[in-house]
Parts: structure tokens; sequence; C-alpha cells
């Protein structure tokens, strides 16, 4: 039951490079997708695996963000409100049964994250 004084609120799951968009490109960002992020409607999480592709991305050179990269992309998250949902054992079982149309293992885990089954 939600009370008249804490309105239900939507919960969004974020997409690594909507994430890096939203920190360091806004103008790549759709209107209605940063209209989303910014509204105080919006629950917004982001996968740990997230942070660890973003992290891989960042020390191989392909994303220019500051070091240490895990630090940033967390204090960055919990400045925005933005929840870090962690890997658990059962994703990983439940990433392993999806269909290869993910091809991409961290997409994998974020599909994973936010299964039904999860």
């Amino acid at each position: 039951m939600v009370s008249a004084d804490r309105p239900l609120r939507t919960k969004y799951l974020l997409d690594s490079q909507i994430f890096v968009w939203h920190l360091t490109q806004l103008d790549r960002l759709p209107r209605p997708i940063e209209a989303l992020i910014e509204s105080r409607q919006s629950n917004l999480a982001l996968s740990l695996a997230s942070i660890w592709e973003l992290a891989i991305k960042a020390s191989s050179g392909r994303l220019p963000l500051p070091r240490p990269t895990t630090r940033f992309l967390l204090e960055q998250a919990a400045a925005r409100d933005i929840e870090i949902l962690p890997i658990e054992r059962h994703h990983i079982a439940i990433a392993e049964q999806l269909p290869f149309h993910h091809r991409d293992p961290f997409d994998r885990m974020i599909v994973a994250r936010r299964s039904p089954k999860a």
C-alpha cells in the first residue's frame, strides 16, 4: 500500500551507456530519457554489472572517465540516488539460461538481474 504522502515511483534499470551519457554527454540523451532520469517520480537503479563493464572500458582506454573509475561511478550513482543492484549466484544461473540474442556478458547479466525469476 502506498501512502498519500509517498507517491508510487516507477523503477527503471539504467543501461550502462545511458548512465555514461547522463554523466558525460547529456546532449546525446533523448529528451524523454533525460526527463525520466531527472524526474523525482523515477526510482532509478543500475546493475553492478554496469559499474564493472564501465570500469573495464575505462581501464582499457576506451572510455575517458576519472580514476579510480569504480569509485567515481559509485559516487555519481549515490549523488543521483541511483540504487546499485548486486549480482548474486542465482543471477548467474538465470544469465546462463538466456537466449543468445544477448551475446554481451554484461548485457546478459543486466537482463538476468531484472528477470522475473530474479
